[in-house]
C-alpha cells in the first residue's frame, strides 16, 4: 500500500541487464549454477521434485497427567519434527 495515497502497489520484474520490464509471459523460475549461469526451470521440472506436504500432526500416544514429572511443567517445552525435512522447516 502507498501510505500517502492509500492505493495498492504492484511489483514488476525488471531485466537486470536491459533495465526493461519483463512481460508476464517471459517470467520464469531459475536456479543459479554459477556466476551469470542459470538453468530455467519449467512447471514440469518443479512438479517432478515437489515434496508431499501435510498440515497435520500425527499423535502417536498420550501420557497421563500424573505420569509427567513436575520439572517439565516449570517452563514451556516445544515439539520438534523427527525427520530432516521437518527439522529444516522448523529452523
Amino acid at each position: 500500500m502507498n501510505k500517502e495515497t492509500g492505493n495498492r502497489v504492484v511489483s514488476q520484474y525488471i531485466d537486470s541487464v536491459t533495465g526493461k520490464p519483463v512481460k508476464d509471459d517471459n517470467e520464469a523460475k531459475g536456479y543459479a549454477r554459477g556466476e551469470n549461469d542459470y538453468v530455467i526451470l519449467t512447471d514440469d521440472d518443479l512438479d517432478a521434485v515437489a515434496l508431499d506436504t501435510v498440515k497435520t500432526i500425527d499423535i502417536k500416544t498420550f501420557a497421563s497427567a500424573d505420569s509427567i514429572e513436575w520439572v517439565y511443567l516449570e517452563k514451556p517445552h516445544y515439539l520438534m519434527p523427527d525427520d530432516p525435512v521437518g527439522h529444516e522447516a522448523s529452523q
